[in-house]
């Protein structure tokens, strides 16, 4: 028989949403040990600038085997999704952390 074609919801938004999700319950957790806002917004930047950069290398290294021609840097619209919905979840999180602490 033929395989069950994959939907758009469990091609992208599952995933964005759990990128989401991973950031805010990351935040929840640590929250408790840094009371102090500039600690936990440290923590975040860290937690995100890693991320951000461990996903942009596979872009970086066709662009480095290439030459610099980035006609040839493969394009990944669902993985800049994610990691794009993984930002604003930071973004989220720190206006609710700033929010709350003042």
């Amino acid at each position: 028989m033929f395989p069950t074609p994959i939907s758009l919801y469990d091609l992208i938004l599952t995933p964005t949403a759990l990128s989401s999700i991973a950031l805010i319950v990351l935040f929840h957790i640590s929250a408790p040990f840094f009371p102090d806002t500039k600690r936990l917004a440290w923590v975040l930047s860290t937690i995100t600038s890693l991320t951000m950069s461990l996903t942009s290398l596979p872009f970086l290294w066709d662009y480095f085997v290439h030459r610099g021609d980035l006609k040839l840097v493969r394009q990944v619209p669902e993985l800049a999704l994610i990691v794009n919905r993984f930002f604003q979840a930071y973004l989220v999180t720190r206006t609710y952390h700033s929010a709350l602490m003042g």
